[in-house]
């Protein structure tokens, strides 16, 4: 199944540039089978403690009311930075169980009577992975979340929006990655399974920095959010192999011009309508989607899980309350300090795509029109002088791009493949 999935990969590999943000499965799957080295990966592999690795095999009941905060997880309550400023478990990024199929391997973690799945595969050092769940105690963004800051936003990937748990700062909270890709990696681990069945309260979920400053400002391979966007969270819960329901949690919603929110905080969301649960699975739904799958990074937090209801209390219901704004002509945050209206209400396009060696640009005559590529970087520029001009792309290197047409003070993008 691998060699089929990675022999796919290749085939594609020519639109892919060796830059691609590797945390993303299509992009780390295609790269792996290239042997393409780069990117913005971990600049410290965690070092393992010393002595055996393993999770408990004991079987832990699940009291009539519980609440996981993290703050008692197994194995090896260690952590480690990898981006300078951060804290994250100390085996994010290693696995003890070989995966029968994949290179890498599981290490899983648990807590009270939770055990949640850990991914991680290292078969191609230094182009470490992980997804599913991990720990973060993390209270800075090492990649400000400003749209000034050229950084793209990958070192931040264990950052809380709100700089911390629940509880605040020095409160540590679960980290999940949704690598699940249908053409590349095929495989959800973002699971949490339960010793025995249980009715679940809630839990907490929040945003990461990472997808914050991707939504809000783009990051070379993901758009800006505009009108009609949305990020979503699908929580299904399963008794056995009987689904018994699905939870959705909108963590950025741009569908209305007068009310579309990114979330920034901690938020609550009401469980008990899942009935009696064995395991949890959670999936991210974004409407930013290219070729190789989803442009937004599938990343979401969470803490404070309330297992049961008997002894809980009154289970409170979804926190659906935001701080909400205007989009203002479409909708683009390009900076920290609001949305403006700086979007293109003009008619532009690019064929053919993907191209080699020339492109016809259709927009309004006197734009003006930039090549970026991953990093950032204007790689070619000019006027259009008619409406629709040919443009030599001959000098510009395979890969992904972002065409920038801009009009008086209007903004259009599209993502074009070189060959």
């Amino acid at each position: 199944m691998k060699k089929n999935i990675l022999m796919i990969i290749v085939a594609l590999a020519t639109f892919v540039t060796h830059n691609a943000l590797a945390q993303r499965p299509e992009a780390f799957y295609v790269r792996k089978a290239l042997g393409i080295q780069g990117g913005q990966q971990p600049t410290n592999k965690p070092i393992l403690p010393s002595g055996s690795v393993g999770v408990s095999k004991q079987k832990r009941s699940c009291p009539s009311c519980s609440t996981i905060n993290f703050n008692n997880y197994s194995p090896d309550k260690q952590y480690v930075s990898v981006y300078g400023t951060d804290s994250v478990w100390v085996h994010t990024y290693d696995e003890t169980t070989p995966d029968p199929v994949y290179s890498g391997g599981f290490l899983n973690f648990s807590e009270g009577c939770l055990n949640f799945t850990h991914y991680a595969d290292n078969s191609w050092a230094p182009m470490s992975y992980w997804d599913g769940f991990t720990v973060s105690k993390t209270t800075t963004f090492p990649c400000d979340i400003d749209c000034s800051d050229p950084c793209n936003g990958l070192e931040s990937q264990f950052s809380s929006i709100t700089g911390g748990g629940v509880s605040g700062a020095t409160d540590p909270y679960g980290v999940a990655y949704y690598g699940y890709n249908a053409s590349y990696f095929p495989v959800n681990h973002c699971k949490i399974s339960l010793e025995s069945a249980k009715t679940l309260c809630g839990l907490y979920v929040t945003n990461n920095a990472y997808v914050y400053k991707s939504i809000t400002c783009g990051d070379g391979f993901a758009d800006a959010f505009e009108l009609g966007d949305y990020f979503k969270l699908v929580i299904k819960g399963y008794n056995g192999s009987t689904l018994t329901g699905t939870v959705d949690y909108y963590l950025a919603d741009f569908r209305g011009p007068t009310n579309a929110y990114i979330v920034d905080a901690w938020k609550w969301v009401n469980l008990s309508s899942l009935g009696s649960v064995t395991s949890l699975e959670f999936e991210l739904v974004t409407t930013d989607v290219g070729i190789y799958g989803p442009n937004t990074p599938m990343y979401f937090l969470l803490d404070g899980i309330k297992v049961g209801t008997t002894g809980c209390g009154t289970c409170n219901a979804t926190d659906n309350s935001h701080d909400w704004f205007p989009i203002e002509g479409g909708g683009l945050r390009n900076n920290n300090s609001g949305f403006d209206s700086n979007i293109a209400d003009f008619t532009f396009s690019v064929s053919p795509n993907p191209a080699a060696s020339g492109v016809t640009l259709n927009a309004p005559r006197g734009s003006r029109y930039e090549f970026i590529d991953l990093n950032g970087k204007v790689k070619s520029s000019g006027i259009i002088a008619s409406d629709k001009e040919m443009i030599s792309i001959e000098t510009l290197q395979s890969g992904l791009y972002t065409i920038k047409v801009i009009y008086q003070d209007k903004i259009r993008t599209e993502k074009f493949i070189k060959e």
